[in-house]
């Protein structure tokens, strides 16, 4: 059981460190102009995906960004989002070394957090239950010894 929860801690560890440098890597932002707002289904699940243009010194950049969250059941509830939406002022995040990798939600991975903590508590309590029942197994090893 050990190996199991050390294994899941470390794959959701990997996980949340992945989200985290990725968070990290968008680290400037700059107004954009979000447009051509449209609504897409993906295994009977509904997205949203919008263009945008956005310009930063010496470049002027634009291109397609499919939201991840939120998702609908059904497409009415998506285009519904998207009137709410077109009527915002945007910002953009993108990486300043690589100005094609943007986001217009940059939203720190706390679900993955927790995820990863919860799997850490759980590693530490098979740690600590390993060794409790190891020295218990031990005293009663060493306290069933019939003297000679």
């Amino acid at each position: 059981m050990f190996v199991i929860a050390g294994g899941a801690a470390v794959w959701l560890g990997g996980d949340f460190f992945f989200k985290l440098h990725q968070y990290f890597l968008l680290s400037s932002s700059a107004p954009a102009k979000v447009s051509n707002w449209s609504v897409h289904e993906k295994n009977g699940k509904f997205t949203v995906e919008a263009g945008y243009h956005f310009e930063i010194p010496n470049r002027s950049i634009e291109g397609r960004y499919a939201f991840p969250k939120p998702v609908y059941p059904n497409p009415h509830l998506a285009n519904d989002l998207v009137e709410r939406w077109e009527d915002r002022s945007w910002e953009i995040w993108y990486n300043p070394k690589n100005s094609y990798q943007v986001s217009l939600q940059k939203a720190f991975p706390t679900k993955k957090v927790f995820q990863f903590g919860l799997s850490l508590a759980i590693l530490i309590y098979f740690g600590f239950l390993k060794i409790y029942v190891k020295r218990v197994h031990d005293a009663e090893g060493e306290s069933g010894k019939s003297p000679e």
